[in-house]
């Protein structure tokens, strides 16, 4: 058995079908030849409308050799080259990819993205690496196959997953012990029998209040807010893949001690992927018991889902190679990498003196105060490239002159640049044709420019992380002609992206020195280029990169008497490692206590019961994505494991009260 964990895909594609299924139809077959491996079923047969929870199964007329299915030999990824996340499975003579489930309500955080072609390739021969059978036969020829999502789009048209169990619902129930016995943070879990629409799944439908008058100001009858949280979704019946489907219903405040009525609303609506109800009408209220514990003595909490962007501090975590993205759209804190950072290939570099080189991808880059780096005259396109941190303190100057030239049809940055260095190789060879002379700066951290940049062309800046300008830089804007910002000029673009060199003389002119200007920014999505991710993780053998951001002072409701204590309580760990070093994880927050009793505030803890009289804390979200032990396995196709980098969803903090303040 073969696990493969890859991420989900983000973007759409068109709508069409390729079939090149050897030795189906009976073009194929054992009789061909007596050393060839056959295709000879996939399923699901109708490539259009594929279920988000609905396996790729791939039939073969031998039993495989498990050690030739590998990321190499089957390949799935989006138009994009985004891979769905799922787990890859062998057995016999049967491959069969299951993708991951699905928790969100908007149905887009499974394996499979709704409305997505998808194309597989299963890699055969002349393919060293491709697949074979148990006796060495190889796959006659590589294979390709093309499938679409279903449409989730409302009014939904049909079902959007595959129902095990279609005549009827199979019943979710609270799974506790009698009595009911809830900790004071809960959650109250609940267990069904299959798994469940997530979109049926709602935190309004769950009333929880106490019984009795309980400590403080908790009043019978008080409703106590809920979140509903979809913790897994996979069918307890299917015993190969040991599912469980799991609902969490957690209280927004910790429990006070005593008795509790759990009461389900009428009109729940709660789900199976066949639209049958799972709650038993039988069991409309639960009884439940609330009891003191070490962690009774909190009465106050807040959950951070990074849905508010105003909770997002601008301070630079120099530290880390670059600032995870705390966008708002999708409610998480996320890594955000170009594939046009590259492959680091050349290691950490510090620029000086003239530079010849026209494509630079290292580790990471910097031209040091005090150094000026000229990148010639010569027309054409340049790029400088770095996976970490990219910082101009000192000077980079370039005098080719150049226009923007057409941006082209949308497409990905990648392509973009691509597309620019064949019409720069082909203006070389003919020199009727014209030359552009772009720079372009590609961080997959952050971008930093103290210090001045001067090209007499056009400039593109891109970071996964943030750019930060608070140097002098002159190019030529959108209108073609030479614009000069700074030194008082400061930007900062949260979200990184792409910022094209694009500025109007008002905002330049009329700026007092020492203010900050109003940069006219262009960015990602307003430009015909995606910021698209890398295929495969771009990482060299043992290194790592670190995205970081902070919070800003999360004050709670009521004062605080001391923290108790603060998690992450739905977080994606990213691609699994052959090799991770002792004590380093994925994904991890940390804290920063503010006012009395915190320190200096700016000692980070991994408890935040440590500050004793903080006021406020902040947190430090830190995503880690590592490169896979194991190098590129052949010089022709470098592979590696799949980009997948890690998320955090949601942090909960929780507290003691000021005695007798206000909730």
């Amino acid at each position: 058995m073969v696990h493969w964990p890859i991420e989900a895909a983000r973007r759409a594609g068109s709508v069409w079908v390729l079939l090149a299924l050897a030795g189906l139809g009976g073009c194929s077959t054992r009789a061909d030849s007596a050393r060839v491996l056959g295709l000879t079923q996939v399923r699901p047969k109708n490539p259009t409308g594929v279920y988000l929870n609905e396996a790729l199964v791939f039939h073969f007329d031998a039993e495989l050799d498990p050690a030739s299915v590998h990321r190499r030999s089957v390949r799935i990824a989006a138009v994009d080259g985004r891979s769905p996340r799922g787990e890859l499975f062998v057995d016999g003579d049967e491959i069969r990819f299951e993708p991951a489930p699905v928790l969100a309500r908007t149905l887009d955080d499974g394996g499979y993205l709704p409305d997505t072609e998808y194309t597989v390739r299963l890699s055969g021969f002349p393919f060293p690496d491709g697949l074979r059978s148990k006796d060495g036969a190889p796959l006659a020829r590589s294979v390709e196959w093309r499938f679409r999502t279903v449409s989730v789009a409302a009014p939904r048209a049909g079902p959007v997953f595959e129902d095990q169990s279609p005549e009827v619902g199979r019943p979710i129930q609270i799974n506790s012990a009698e009595p009911k016995r809830v900790a004071p943070t809960g959650p109250i879990e609940l267990e069904g029998g299959e798994p469940i629409d997530p979109s049926s799944l709602r935190a309004e439908d769950f009333v929880l209040r106490p019984i009795r008058r309980l400590a403080g100001e908790v009043k019978r009858g008080d409703r106590v807010p809920l979140r509903a949280v979809l913790v897994d979704n996979r069918d307890p019946l299917d015993h190969a893949s040991r599912g469980r489907t799991i609902v969490h219903l957690v209280p927004v405040v910790t429990l006070a001690a005593g008795e509790y009525e759990l009461w389900i609303e009428p009109t729940v609506a709660l789900l199976d992927f066949g639209g049958h109800p799972v709650w038993p009408f039988s069991a409309r209220r639960l009884h439940l018991r609330v009891e003191a514990g070490s962690a009774q003595a909190s009465v106050g909490s807040h959950v951070e889902s990074f849905v508010d962007t105003a909770l997002r501090s601008p301070a630079e975590v120099p530290q880390a190679d670059g600032t995870a993205l705390w966008s708002g759209i999708s409610g998480k804190v996320e890594v955000r990498y170009p594939a046009a950072a590259g492959d680091g290939s050349i290691g950490n570099v510090s620029l000086s003196g003239e530079e010849t080189r026209r494509d630079l991808a290292a580790r990471q880059l910097e031209v040091a105060r005090g150094e000026t780096v000229s990148l010639g005259s010569t027309p054409g396109l340049v790029v400088l490239r770095a996976q970490r941190r990219l910082t101009i303190a000192g000077a980079l100057v370039r005098e080719a002159v150049g226009s923007l030239g057409p941006l082209g049809e949308p497409t990905t940055l990648s392509a973009w640049l691509a597309a620019l260095r064949e019409r720069d190789l082909a203006a070389a060879r003919d020199e009727s044709l014209p030359r552009s002379s772009w720079t372009v700066l590609v961080a997959g951290g952050d971008l930093t420019i103290s210090g001045r940049v001067r090209v007499a062309g056009p400039l593109l800046l891109v970071a996964g992380g943030r750019i930060r300008i608070s140097g002098e830089l002159e190019a030529i804007d959108a209108d073609g002609r030479p614009r000069t910002i700074g030194p008082g000029f400061y930007l900062e673009k949260l979200g990184g992206g792409i910022v094209l060199m694009h500025w109007g003389s008002s905002a330049v002119d009329d700026a007092r020195k020492g203010g900050r200007n109003e940069l006219l920014v262009r960015g990602a999505t307003e430009l015909p280029w995606v910021l698209d991710p890398p295929i495969r993780n771009p990482l060299q053998p043992g290194e790592k990169l670190v995205f970081q951001v902070l919070s800003a002072a999360i004050p709670p409701e009521g004062g605080v008497q001391r923290w108790h204590s603060g998690a992450i309580v739905n977080g994606f760990a990213g691609n699994r490692r052959a090799i991770v070093p002792e004590g380093e994880a994925s994904i991890r927050v940390r804290f920063i206590g503010e006012g009395a009793g915190a320190g200096s505030g700016e000692v980070c803890v991994d408890d935040p019961a440590l500050f004793a009289e903080a006021k406020s804390l902040r947190l430090l979200l830190e995503l880690s994505v590592f490169a896979d032990a194991v190098g590129p396995s052949t010089p022709e196709t470098a592979d590696r494991p799949s980009w997948d980098p890690p998320w955090i969803d949601d942090v909960t903090l929780s507290w003691d009260r000021v005695e007798g303040a206000e909730r």
